[in-house]
């Protein structure tokens, strides 16, 4: 919230309160109508704390990408005001101010930290916006800015460079608008779906043994606790996966406390660096991985989080493992109950790298969307007098994410290697666009850096319309993903606690007959 919304303490302190007040408000409903028809049993409570986490966890992903959706348009207003102002004198200062005067809230905050971060932009004590910008498109407006006042601004073919700067960005910002606009409508209810279908569990089950008495023993025993825990799970693991399939850039800005603190304690550090020497190739893959898709933990805090989370796994399957034998009166023989709680253990280890891999493979298909604001960032750089290839590089690292890991390499070797690291490079990325792109940093070395870029603007616009091409196909291919798997929940309840139980039920009768 403080990113999105960087205002005063008193304001941001109340405007996370009105947002934490509609969750909460959501979570005790869901609660009650969960509770409603329901006995007390550890099992149960455990897959409502599921669900009410699903549900918390939705409502604020939904609200910050609310919040970010009125942000971008209140930026395309911004960004055409500073360009109709600037076009009289070229004054940057004065077009900013009267952009913020007339801008919204929201907007004429973000517009202040940057005027503020500009001005005194030499002063060290200032915090640069770089540091608390919401979005890339934030960002590079900032840098936009920043290079006119460090640079200044040049005519190129009679036209404002800056200017001319405003309209590329200004075409990414639509570009991702329209993008978010369709995932919104394709996800519409995918989520709800999902987690609906529990809340029906407990009233089928009073329905089915109002009717049928001789149901009560088949919900209340066994085969009723295990299909309820399993539909229990399944909807929160499929929930997680469209959670992640609808908002693919959503990252844990902050480490959590805990995982710092143990990854400082000697003991684990020793058992997580053993776990590292040996598994020392898918330690350096996994790492790399990390880095690809801006993960808040280095390699060494992952695996404490994964052990942790591991080790918490076991202990809640031990904890229904002993629910279950005191609500039905089973006992599990020792070895079934080991094996139970270490299947959860291991299923629980796998899952963290799933969701890196996850991660990576939905930031993979948006390299195209990185390969073209790599291309804008180049554009609005090449004309600016005294640039270097490092400069560039360096803008091009801070906005990167699927290609993190390759520039970081480059900007590694480049101080000792100088152009020879783009022949080194060259491949790595497994993309075609952006070997290109390193053979246009190739050519600096015996050209300018705006004659060896000088088909960036065609290439540009054909990636763009690509681009927008690849943005319907990927949303739609996700959406479909997620509309297939979202009605397994559903299918599942019906299936386990409507049908089965009445077809059973149905066959001892006959069989008494």
């Amino acid at each position: 919230m403080s990113i999105l919304y960087p205002t005063t303490r008193f304001s941001l302190i109340r405007k996370t309160a009105d947002y934490l007040i509609g969750v909460y408000l959501t979570v005790m409903i869901a609660a009650l109508l969960l509770m409603m028809f329901a006995e007390f049993s550890i099992y149960y409570t455990l897959i409502v704390f599921l669900v009410l986490y699903a549900l918390a966890s939705n409502r604020i992903y939904a609200q910050f990408d609310k919040l970010e959706m009125s942000l971008l348009y209140s930026l395309q207003k911004f960004l055409e005001d500073v360009k109709y102002r600037f076009r009289f004198d070229g004054m940057l200062e004065e077009a900013l101010q009267e952009a913020i005067n007339i801008a919204d809230y929201n907007m004429a905050i973000h517009g202040e930290k940057m005027y503020s971060s500009l001005k005194d932009y030499h002063l060290t004590k200032i915090t640069d916006y770089d540091e608390i910008a919401p979005n890339s498109y934030f960002r590079t407006f900032y840098m936009m800015c920043k290079n006119v006042v460090l640079y200044g601004d040049k005519k190129v073919d009679g036209e404002s460079y800056f200017i001319k700067n405003l309209s590329y960005l200004k075409d990414d910002i639509g570009i991702e608008i329209l993008k978010r606009n369709k995932v919104n409508n394709m996800f519409m209810g995918l989520l709800g779906i999902t987690i609906i279908p529990v809340f029906a569990i407990k009233p089928i089950e009073k329905w089915s043994i109002s009717n049928i008495p001789e149901l009560s023993s088949m919900h209340s025993g066994l085969f009723g606790i295990l299909t309820t825990i399993i539909l229990g799970i399944i909807s929160f693991a499929i929930y997680n996966f469209v959670l992640k399939l609808k908002y693919p850039y959503v990252r844990d800005m902050e480490k959590a406390e805990w995982v710092k603190r143990l990854s400082d304690n000697d003991l684990m550090r020793k058992l997580v660096l053993k776990i590292i020497r040996l598994k020392h190739k898918k330690s350096l893959e996994l790492e790399r991985k990390l880095k690809n898709i801006g993960y808040p933990y280095d390699i060494i805090e992952f695996y404490v989080k994964r052990l942790v989370m591991t080790f918490i796994a076991m202990c809640v399957s031990m904890i229904l493992i002993v629910s279950i034998t005191m609500s039905t009166g089973v006992k599990f023989h020792s070895m079934w109950m080991i094996l139970s709680v270490f299947i959860c253990g291991i299923i629980m280890y796998a899952y963290q790298y799933f969701e890196v891999v996850l991660k990576e493979s939905l930031m993979l298909m948006n390299r195209e969307e990185e390969l073209v604001r790599f291309q804008t960032i180049i554009l609005m750089l090449k004309e600016t007098d005294r640039i270097s290839v490092k400069d560039i590089l360096n803008q091009m690292e801070i906005f990167s994410y699927s290609f993190k890991g390759v520039l970081e390499e480059i900007l590694y070797k480049y101080p000792y290697m100088g152009m020879k690291v783009f022949d080194e490079i060259k491949g790595k990325s497994g993309f075609l666009g952006f070997d290109r792109l390193m053979d246009n940093f190739r050519a600096c070395d015996y050209m300018s850096i705006n004659q060896a870029f000088g088909d960036v603007d065609k290439e540009r616009e054909y990636y763009i319309a690509k681009h927008k091409q690849d943005n319907d196909f990927m949303v739609e291919e996700r959406s479909m993903i997620a509309k297939v798997i979202s009605f397994v929940p559903l299918c599942m309840v019906i299936i386990t606690k409507l049908i089965i139980p009445f077809v059973v039920e149905g066959m001892g009768q006959i069989k008494i007959f």
